[in-house]
């Protein structure tokens, strides 16, 4: 695996879950769960989209190997 397909499914991975994570944080603190109600689905999307195209690629260089 190169070094570019780790940091894409990485940085996938923290957008997945880190992203839904933070805005949890700020919404408990802030009171305002419209804060998540909007940035869930987005972060979501993007997260899930990037972790799609990580593996494909993934599955493309091991197919070329």
């Amino acid at each position: 695996m190169k070094k570019d397909t780790k940091l894409g499914l990485f940085l996938s991975l923290f957008v997945l879950i880190g992203f839904p994570v933070v805005f949890v944080a700020i919404s408990l603190l802030t009171g305002q769960w419209d804060t998540f109600l909007i940035g869930f689905p987005a972060s979501s999307a993007a997260g899930f989209m990037g972790v799609w195209i990580a593996l494909r690629e993934i599955k493309k260089e091991r197919k070329s190997d």
